[in-house]
């Protein structure tokens, strides 16, 4: 069970800031009474660590850290005041508490934002901020899921930059980045809120779009064709893009094969406006 629990407690976001901040109050709350009630025999301050550490990891709501911080040092100081020692170790005792109270918040705050920032390198393409491959199949999987149990339609476009390569090295990998940023763009701008644009790799985008027909995705698809051709050449590149699609009204295998289906569907359409030769 604790190899269940511990990561969890470990990853940012896993709980609800309001739920920890209550349990890690509650947590401070303790140690001071089981610190006021041992006496200066034995000490618990040390546990203190800990409740402000989840509280840092899960929220990212700076009264409720303060809050936490204040609380701690000040219960601390309290046990301290409270011990039969020399004011000067009650002193140093509690300045001791106050600076590594507000280390431990610093470091639990720094690994939080390293999560996150992690977490959006796996998730975002970097150049278009497009959901990843990785990302993106994870929500075709989830997409999949939910078929299964409840049944639907969904539709997955592939979509395919013709002779972007030969404008790569025509025009340069910079001038390159800059078509694919006003692809992604153009792309964002006309999916639903409920679709998952991602970019899979190179100039090779997809989009899932969830409870759409046959016929719906054949009309946004050809949209989108014109939409990218009008844009592109707005800028001075005629450059187009093949789009192909699969329809998935039961469940027809894994991820791969339903991307494997919209990629074949896409490279027919590029074979027949003879831009490439079909993908075997």
């Amino acid at each position: 069970m604790s190899h269940l629990i511990l990561p969890r407690v470990a990853a940012p976001g896993t709980y609800s800031p309001g739920k920890v901040a209550t349990v890690c109050y509650l947590v401070i709350a303790l140690v001071f009474v089981n610190d006021i009630l041992s006496g200066s025999e034995v000490w618990f301050h040390g546990l203190y660590i800990f409740p402000l550490a989840a509280l840092a990891i899960h929220t990212k709501q700076r009264g409720l850290i303060v809050l936490g911080f204040v609380l701690s040092t000040m219960l601390q100081a309290i046990t301290f005041i409270s011990y039969d020692i020399s004011l000067s170790s009650k002193i140093t005792d509690t300045s001791i508490a106050i600076v590594s109270s507000a280390l431990i918040l610093y470091f639990s705050t720094a690994v939080r934002d390293g999560y996150y920032e992690t977490l959006l390198l796996s998730t975002r393409d970097p150049l278009t901020a497009l959901l990843s491959r990785w990302a993106f199949v994870s929500r075709l999987e989830a997409e999949i899921a939910r078929q299964g149990r409840y049944g639907g339609v969904f539709s997955l476009v592939s979509i395919d930059l013709d002779n972007f390569k030969t404008l790569n090295d025509s025009y340069g990998h910079a001038l390159g980045d800059e078509v694919l940023k006003l692809v992604s763009t153009v792309l964002r701008e006309n999916i639903r809120a409920v679709d998952s644009l991602g970019r899979l790799d190179g100039d090779q985008f997809a989009i899932l779009m969830p409870q759409t027909t046959e016929a719906d995705c054949a009309a946004r698809s050809q949209n989108l064709t014109i939409e990218i051709a009008r844009r592109l050449a707005s800028i001075g590149f005629p450059c187009t893009a093949s789009i192909g699609f699969t329809t998935c009204d039961r469940r027809l295998g894994s991820a791969s094969d339903v991307l494997a289906r919209a990629e074949r569907a896409m490279y027919a359409v590029k074979a027949a406006a003879n831009l490439e030769p079909k993908a075997s």
